[in-house]
């Protein structure tokens, strides 16, 4: 597996991990990105199900929800902490990557990091002057605080990074929706954390957050400070704020979605009202696996490849049966498949086709015997 990382010029990241066997008339001689020409090789990862989304700038589409919620919460974070400087800043972009399929997933979504740092008397706010404290220690690492903090600067960060998300979560949605928190495991950071949000009847992640690794700002050459960080995905806090049901949506040029949202203020709060319902259509996709691929391998290429071929036509995939052979010990996958339009109600013959192409992909790039 490999991961391709390249910052461009406008502050996007693209981010996709894994490697996509696509056969040369899918691939394009040269992808042209925020004034970057990019030529495809042999290493090249970018799944069509990307090239796609690559057309699009939906955080500046001003009839986008996302677009309001971005504005939304760059005011409240800038109105907060404007003043703060390069210690306090955010990070708005587009995110590329392998996701499971289903409604709350898709090959590219939108994400804000924002980041906090403080020296002494910041964290302590003015008490230093009154009983002197450090930010560092010589300790060990535990559950609760890195090695290189002590306990007051562990327990004051984290004071400061839940009170400072969850005052930015009811600026959004107000105080009607629960919340909790859950401890999450982040390479970047110590402790983290995960802010879930109840809705539709389950519990979803809306953030990501903690206490940036000490090794890191040193590394930076930041000797003198300590601070948080976060990362939220837009989507799903819009999918919450504006009562839409699927992410697929975010993308659709149709009308009459975003006409709903044409004209409206980041801060004014409305539920979308869904234009229409299509049925679902059901497919199964069972074969053999090919020698040397495992099951979990050959899981990820079959959905980039089922989002690649069937685009915004696929509403979820999922395995549901996997076993071995107990003569031949080949291992054997089938994948439910369920197509949904938000624009038409789907014919067998459109699906057919579709889901034709998919099997043929399957067997042309990974060798697969269909059953």
């Amino acid at each position: 597996m490999r991961s391709i990382s390249r910052r461009v010029s406008c502050g996007f990241q693209v981010n996709h991990i894994g490697l996509m066997l696509i056969n040369q008339h899918m691939r394009l001689k040269s992808v042209y990105l925020s004034r970057i020409s990019l030529s495809p090789d042999e290493k090249w990862n970018l799944s069509p199900a990307v090239l796609r989304t690559l057309q699009r700038r939906l955080l500046f589409e001003v009839d986008n929800p996302l677009c309001l919620l971005r504005q939304r919460i760059v005011n409240f974070i800038y109105g907060k902490y404007q003043v703060k400087g390069l210690d306090n800043f955010l990070v708005i972009g587009d995110v590329y990557r392998r996701d499971a399929i289903d409604s709350l997933h898709f090959p590219c979504f939108h994400q804000i990091e924002g980041v906090r740092l403080f020296t002494a008397a910041e964290l302590f706010d003015g008490s230093l002057k009154r009983d002197p404290k450090s930010l560092f220690a010589n300790d060990r690492r535990t559950s609760k605080k890195q090695g290189q903090h002590t306990k007051d600067v562990a327990e004051c960060l984290i004071k400061d990074l839940k009170a400072t998300l969850e005052t930015l979560c009811h600026h959004i949605f107000g105080i009607d929706y629960d919340m909790r928190w859950v401890s999450a495991d982040f390479p970047f950071t110590y402790p983290s954390f995960e802010l879930e949000v109840y809705y539709e009847n389950r519990w979803i992640e809306i953030l990501g957050c903690g206490i940036i690794e000490q090794d890191l700002l040193r590394m930076a050459g930041i000797v003198d400070k300590v601070g948080w960080a976060f990362g939220l995905g837009l989507e799903r806090l819009a999918m919450i704020l504006y009562g839409i049901s699927d992410i697929r949506l975010f993308w659709s040029r149709d009308s009459g979605f975003l006409t709903q949202f044409a004209g409206k203020s980041p801060d004014e709060n409305f539920k979308y009202m869904p234009v229409s319902i299509h049925p679902q259509v059901l497919y199964d996709l069972s074969f053999w696996l090919p020698e040397g691929v495992g099951p979990k391998e050959m899981a990820a290429e079959t959905c980039d490849l089922i989002r690649s071929v069937g685009d915004q036509l696929i509403e979820q995939v999922k395995i549901t049966d996997t076993f071995e052979h107990p003569r031949t010990k080949k291992t054997s996958q089938t994948y439910r498949l369920v197509y949904r339009s938000h624009e038409e109600t789907l014919t067998k013959e459109q699906v057919n086709q579709v889901h034709l192409k998919i099997r043929q992909k399957m067997v042309e790039n990974y060798g697969v015997i269909l059953r």
